[in-house]
């Protein structure tokens, strides 16, 4: 089972670009449901599977980031962009990785770069894909994690956030 990020919008140069990710631990979020429990009169967020309290995040997450080049409203002329300019963007951009905690950003460790896959043509346009690992051992699924895309001088240009609190929906019936 995967879980889903937010979508992000993105230009570089005269290239605009969809952001879309999907994070997977093996068969760690299969069956995981978030909760509002009480616990002593207040009311409490939680994570369960299997019938147990899962507080935390699997050691290590796969997360797989998904771009789309196509025509856009925010470049003039409107128009696809080419496999070659699409290539040259793809190799200059650069992601980052946090964990968020209310307001409080703090870097996530990266297990090794992160491979880009060589961008294909799309219907719409040129498409090409990101896979990296993050080290995830002991932190609360509580926490979001954000992926940052950066180009070639660390520039902000989107972002992605994982949120498990409003990614997973809780079963029908009452909260035991």
């Amino acid at each position: 089972m995967a879980v889903f990020s937010s979508n992000g919008w993105a230009n570089l140069g005269q290239v605009e670009f969809s952001i879309f990710s999907v994070m997977t631990a093996g068969n760690f979020f299969k069956g995981l449901e978030y909760r509002k429990a009480d616990a002593e009169g207040r009311r409490v967020a939680e994570f369960r599977k299997d019938g147990r309290i899962v507080a935390f995040f699997p050691d290590k997450l796969d997360i797989i980031v998904d771009f789309d080049a196509v025509a856009g409203p925010k470049v003039k002329p409107s128009r696809v962009p080419s496999l070659a300019e699409v290539d040259e963007l793809s190799r200059s951009i650069q992601l980052d990785a946090s964990w968020k905690s209310g307001v409080e950003l703090r870097p996530a460790e990266l297990i090794g770069p992160p491979l880009t896959d060589k961008p294909t043509p799309s219907k719409y346009g040129v498409s090409w894909t990101c896979s990296f690992q993050v080290r995830a051992k002991s932190v609360p699924l509580t926490e979001h994690l954000v992926v940052s895309v950066l180009g070639p001088h660390k520039e902000f240009l989107g972002r992605v956030t994982f949120d498990l609190t409003s990614d997973l929906i809780p079963p029908p019936g009452p909260t035991k």
